[in-house]
């Protein structure tokens, strides 16, 4: 992920899932042994973390409980590191289709999944590593589309590995800001990566003060449009009261006329 002095050649992870099916909403399908035994409100939360909408590009965050209690439960008290990507699910998966079919849950939208692992310290991964359980996570993930409502998750229980010391096998992983980040000191911008430059998706420059302040001129404009559109309408309203106020006068006018005429005829 990002350069550290690494002392020890293993390491212990542990493989999760996060996803949908047809009738259950975005939730965590296979959970890592070390979040399971922070309670099952910590599992929710776990499922909240671990999100990017972008398909195939690495991440990583860092992440705990909130609550003390549960904290002390989780890796001795000290945050875990997930590295993870967004996959399509498609019906391959489940065995009920192709590869470039993609499941729907109930309201017909396409569904993704969350592959990812756990660390117990921030150390640098490859993409074999990274996939060693792919194929137990795409079973558990068909088991839970067939549960359809009845959906549970699934605890993983850990794995080791060896840290790979050449560094042109690492991962590409880009940093997911999180809440947790602010107690930490991570600025969100910042990115750690050991690959090449030109792997990694181009991130849209972020706007210039020259472009805020035109985009807000042009908003500035809108309203003042509108308003001015408003102004019309009412000097327009006005107008025809006026004219309507008038033709009811002369109206009002000429009724009382004509009665005044009426008494003045003799009998």
């Amino acid at each position: 992920m990002y350069p550290i002095k690494q002392d020890k050649m293993k390491a212990k992870c542990w493989p999760f899932l996060i996803g949908a099916n047809k009738d259950l909403e975005f939730r965590a399908v296979v959970v890592p042994e070390i979040v399971a035994d922070c309670g099952e409100r910590a599992v929710r939360q776990f499922a909240d973390a671990a999100f990017c909408k972008i398909v195939g590009r690495y991440f990583h965050c860092k992440w705990q409980p909130s609550r003390s209690e549960e904290i002390q439960k989780l890796n001795n008290g000290r945050s875990i590191d997930l590295v993870f990507r967004r996959i399509e699910a498609t019906k391959e998966l489940v065995g009920e289709g192709s590869a470039s079919e993609i499941l729907l849950d109930g309201n017909d939208r396409k569904l993704y999944l969350i592959q990812g692992i756990a660390l117990e310290s921030n150390i640098s991964i490859t993409e074999e590593q990274f996939n060693k359980s792919g194929n137990e996570l795409m079973n558990a993930y068909k088991r839970f589309w067939k549960a359809g409502k009845e959906g549970k998750p699934e605890i993983f229980a850990s794995i080791d590995l060896t840290v790979d010391i050449d560094e042109s096998k690492h991962l590409h992983v880009t940093h997911q800001p999180t809440k947790y980040d602010k107690l930490i000191g991570i600025k969100p911008e910042e990115q750690w990566q050991h690959a090449r430059e030109k792997s990694l998706p181009q991130v849209p420059p972020m706007e210039t003060e020259k472009e805020k302040y035109q985009q807000e001129d042009t908003r500035k404009s809108e309203k003042c449009s509108l308003l001015n559109l408003l102004l019309e309408w009412l000097r327009f309203a006005k107008d025809t009261f006026n004219h309507l106020l008038k033709a009811i006068e002369e109206l009002v006018l000429t009724f009382t006329e004509n009665i005044w005429n009426t008494k003045e005829q003799p009998n």
